[in-house]
């Protein structure tokens, strides 16, 4: 049985953002669906910067509902274990998880990952 959800790979880390002069909407929580890899997009659609060779997208551009998966990968329990590495993808509330056993969850009727 799954007790925690360990397998998030750099999905589920919150990120606080104060820019006063570069924001112009402030003051909210937005749930929208983020990676760690839209980092440097946000902060070049902050700064002016078009384009780049970025991958991700700006999460001031984001669109909650957008159709986006997003690969998941942690290499903890190798690194940290010797087992199995995750890989994974996450869609909505779908979540995928590619290990020794598959996994899936619906995140919105089991958070907690306890049903595969």
């Amino acid at each position: 049985m799954k007790q925690v959800p360990s397998d998030f790979g750099g999905t589920r880390n919150g990120m606080v953002v104060h820019w006063p002069k570069g924001i112009a909407k402030s003051g909210g929580m937005r749930g929208q669906f983020g990676h760690v890899i839209d980092i440097a997009p946000t902060i070049l659609d902050l700064v002016g910067v078009e384009g780049g060779a970025c991958d991700g997208t700006s999460l001031l551009r984001a669109v909650p509902t957008a159709n986006r998966g997003v690969y998941i990968e942690t290499l903890a329990p190798r690194l940290d274990r010797g087992w199995s590495p995750l890989f994974g993808l996450r869609r909505h509330a779908d979540k995928y998880i590619e290990a020794p056993t598959a996994e899936y969850y619906d995140l919105t009727s089991d958070p907690g990952e306890l049903n595969n």
